[in-house]
């Protein structure tokens, strides 16, 4: 299919050799499509284009920002992107996503993604206006934060949609985030550092362009009937009602009560300290309304002042991880943390694991649980790489672990990444074992098994290892499609059937659910190529710490079960049969 025939694209890729300070672009092929778009072309790209066994934060490392076909259609729930590279913090594929509005802004200028290779000989930012792109000097924005960095932008452009960096990212802190427009992050798997090791501040997108699509009438259409849904279906209303009212940190008391929330570095379960910190109290006292990303009819983004306040993971991260009850505290370090460019779960998880170490007297200096002075110190020390123990926790807790004796099992981490703030013990366990990037909360979630999926046929009689692969598969297409998983099942009110008819409606193309989750299947299995490729990675790597296994000492037996459902070997190598009947061969 040529470019000029996509439905739902724009039909070309940005190209930018950062050393040569050249640009290029090149066409979607027919290859590509079958990978969606997203984290999809990404892994795609990634594995075709990047040698073997490259340095994450040398020139060599790709970065790519890309949408999905859904970015731009005038579709609910679709202002997401996806930032992709080898991850400097594990080694392994790195992938975040992003809400916010840069993705339609990038698909309005003229680009389905970007591609960035090589690294520019001085700070340089990037600017894409309605297929125009520019290289400019970054001087004036390097070594500021992300929020000062953004209202200089906002005078140039008027009103603009970037992604930059903080000082974490300059300084190659291997936990930086990407910030976009100082509201949303791509947080996770340390992208911000292989965007500083690019010597690349900046990316700023406007445009004015149309995005083709089937039958814009039916999307606007499905878009009346799915808000009107939330309305009048008592379900659906309560859950959009809430994430509305409180932002992802609705159900941050029911983690706390439920046993699912990190508590001391994973030592406790439970903590009556959790309400002084609940998303209902930084609601009633903080907050000072919502924010939407493009074309959200939730609004779960909560505005404290003039900044983006904390949310559910960040309350987790920065809170009852470390047991400070101090909300005031949590919402400074969360500006902090996005000024930085800093993702806040693999900077309480860090933080928590200092703790530990100190409590077990692993380390010379004091960190009381719970001393918020001493946390936000330490979030500006690792950013700026102040000192020696700055430097070494800001490789993340796997790569601290060598660094302080005997401290292996306080550092919890799977492949390098810490873990979100859903306790693995709730039944994570093995979704967190095996998802493609490490710990990851967002490729499975085991929590919502007994809402189930019936176009899946997924319900609370599925095994564990079934349902696992089929959240993993069906996650993976929505990070491809660049939905925002707050609006589709299990967690949000649309449901595959109609997520697939909104596909229709944009693309023109018509797929049953079982294709769906073979798309979603061929990216996962890519992805694991990949991790198997540049890691090695043996079934040990897909376990967590001892201090889990007390709860599920079986883990390593469920893992066997699901490499038998994925159709891999023993050893987690996607089989030969398993690659050919994806297209993988």
């Amino acid at each position: 299919m040529s470019s000029s025939q996509l439905l739902g694209y724009v039909g070309k890729l940005l190209e930018v050799d950062l050393t040569e300070a050249k640009v290029s672009s090149q066409l979607i092929t027919p290859q590509l499509e079958q990978f969606l778009g997203g984290t999809g072309f990404g892994t795609k790209l990634l594995y075709d284009l990047l040698p073997k066994g490259t340095d994450p934060l040398s020139p060599a490392n790709i970065l790519m920002f890309m949408t999905g076909p859904m970015t731009g259609s005038g579709s609910v729930m679709t202002g997401r992107h996806a930032a992709i590279a080898k991850s400097p913090l594990t080694g392994i594929f790195g992938y975040a996503m992003c809400g916010g509005f840069f993705g339609f802004q990038l698909k309005r200028a003229g680009y389905d993604g970007i591609i960035l290779t090589g690294k520019a000989e001085k700070p340089i930012y990037i600017v894409i206006q309605d297929g125009l792109v520019e290289i400019r000097d970054a001087s004036a924005f390097w070594g500021k934060g992300t929020h000062s960095m953004g209202k200089i932008l906002d005078e140039e452009f008027k009103k603009t949609y970037y992604l930059g960096i903080g000082l974490a990212g300059e300084n190659l802190v291997r936990i930086a985030s990407i910030m976009d427009n100082d509201e949303r992050a791509h947080g996770r798997t340390g992208l911000g550092a292989v965007m500083g090791s690019k010597n690349l501040k900046v990316i700023v997108a406007k445009g004015s362009g149309k995005i083709p699509t089937a039958d814009p009438e039916a999307v606007k259409m499905f878009n009346q009937a799915a808000i009107e849904e939330t309305k009048t279906n008592f379900m659906k209303k309560v859950l959009v009602d809430n994430y509305h009212k409180f932002g992802t940190s609705a159900m941050f008391g029911l983690s706390a009560i439920g046993y699912n929330l990190g508590i001391k570095n994973w030592q406790l379960r439970t903590w009556k300290e959790y309400t002084s910190i609940s998303g209902q109290k930084l609601n009633k006292e903080f907050v000072t309304k919502n924010y939407h990303c493009y074309m959200c009819m939730i609004g779960c983004g909560r505005r404290v002042g003039d900044r983006k306040g904390p949310e559910y993971e960040t309350l987790g991260a920065l809170g009852s991880m470390c047991l400070n009850t101090n909300l005031e505290s949590i919402i400074e370090m969360n500006k902090l943390c996005d000024d930085f460019g800093m993702d806040t779960i693999a900077t309480g998880g860090i933080l928590a694991y200092l703790m530990e170490c100190s409590e077990k007297g692993l380390i010379d200096e004091k960190i009381e649980w719970g001393d918020s002075e001493m946390m936000t110190q330490l979030i500006k020390d690792i950013a700026t790489k102040a000192s020696e123990l700055a430097v070494v926790l800001g490789q993340g807790t796997k790569k601290a672990a060598e660094h302080i004796p005997n401290s292996s099992d306080y550092a919890i981490n799977v492949k390098g990444m810490e873990i979100p703030m859903h306790d693995p013990r709730g039944g994570m366990d093995l979704f967190y074992a095996t998802a493609s990037r490490g710990a990851d909360h967002l490729q499975g979630v085991a929590l919502t098994k007994f809402l189930g999926i019936p176009e899946f046929k997924l319900s609370m009689l599925t095994s564990n290892e079934k349902f696992c692969k089929i959240s993993q598969d069906f996650n993976a297409t929505l990070d491809s499609l660049c939905i925002c998983k707050f609006g589709v099942v299990p967690q949000g009110p649309m449901t595959v059937t109609q997520i697939l008819q909104q596909f229709k409606n944009v693309t023109g193309t018509d797929l049953s659910p079982e294709q769906l989750l073979e798309i979603g299947e061929r990216i996962f299995n890519l992805q694991r190529l990949f991790n198997l490729r540049e890691a090695k990675l043996t079934p040990e790597d897909d376990n967590l710490q001892p201090r889990f296994l007390e709860k599920n000492p079986t883990l390593a037996k469920e893992v066997r079960r699901y490499y038998r459902a994925r159709k891999w070997d023993r050893d987690g190598v996607p089989k030969a049969e398993t690659l050919k009947r994806l297209g993988l061969e």
